[in-house]
């Protein structure tokens, strides 16, 4: 059995990430990375940590990937609505 053919049956899934970097979040919600890091601070976004990174999951920050970048403005998961 050749390697090659085991590769090619695992899928990537590279369009949808299952966490975002911080960096990541705050450019798809449209906001500077210390508003992210505020909102994880006041547990508005959950996060978690991974080594000495913190990654958010994709559907807090973009629920709908198919959409224009989901939680945009009027989302229920916009920084600015409370």
């Amino acid at each position: 059995m050749s390697t090659q053919t085991k590769k090619e049956s695992i899928p990537e899934h590279k369009s949808s990430p299952k966490y975002y970097s911080v960096k990541e979040a705050a450019e798809v919600l449209g906001v500077d990375e210390k508003t992210v890091y505020k909102a994880i601070q006041n547990k508005q976004l959950p996060s978690r940590r991974v080594g000495r990174k913190l990654l958010l999951p994709r559907l807090a920050i973009d629920p709908d990937p198919a959409t224009d970048r989901g939680a945009g403005r009027g989302s229920p998961h916009s920084p600015e609505e409370k």
